[in-house]
């Protein structure tokens, strides 16, 4: 019930004291007890709980819109999903700058939208660069051993792969695990 984000944690320890949830026609004794919503009965006050589903989009962000759920100024990704969606507590997991195009996920899973953009984790995000300008294996190199963007530290080690090298314009994909403010033009 905690996990629905509903009622919080104490919320719940409270029904379960006053006897209020049930599965499949039990009292509930402990607040740590699990169900299966698709296989129990679960019962809050004698009525069936309805368990939110969660929206997973994914989206191609095309340039012009900004990675957020409002602007004043500027369009956001949200003008771009299904009508039916609106009104939603859903959001970008993570950031595209506006001129930027790419893959975004739209959700309302705050718990997957974390576990995806916290260094902590180490999940892989690939860019598809566009540079001015040749881009040399000792660039590659540098963007692999952590860029000086001026921040304290160095970004982490990145993967660099080389797609055309040219005397104008260079294409690299990249590959991150942090987030940093504009991270990817910097490096």
């Amino acid at each position: 019930i905690a996990s629905q984000g509903l009622y919080c944690r104490s919320d719940e320890k409270y029904m379960v004291t006053r006897k209020r949830i049930t599965i499949d026609g039990k009292v509930v004794t402990s607040a740590s007890q699990k169900a299966d919503v698709d296989k129990n009965e679960i019962l809050l006050d004698g009525k069936p709980f309805v368990v939110k589903k969660q929206i997973y989009l994914m989206l191609h962000k095309p340039k012009g819109y900004v990675s957020a759920t409002e602007d004043k100024k500027q369009q956001t990704v949200l003008e771009l999903i299904p009508a039916e969606l609106k009104g939603r507590d859903i959001f970008p997991a993570g950031r595209l700058d506006k001129d930027t195009e790419g893959f975004l996920l739209i959700t309302d899973d705050g718990a997957l939208a974390h576990k995806l953009l916290s260094p902590r984790y180490h999940v892989d995000k690939t860019y598809h660069v566009t540079a001015a300008g040749k881009v040399t294996d000792d660039d590659l190199k540098q963007l692999e051993e952590g860029v000086d963007i001026g921040e304290k530290a160095l970004t982490l080690p990145a993967k660099a792969e080389m797609i055309v090298s040219g005397s104008d314009i260079s294409e690299v994909l990249l590959t991150i695990q942090e987030g940093k403010f504009h991270q990817v033009k910097r490096m």
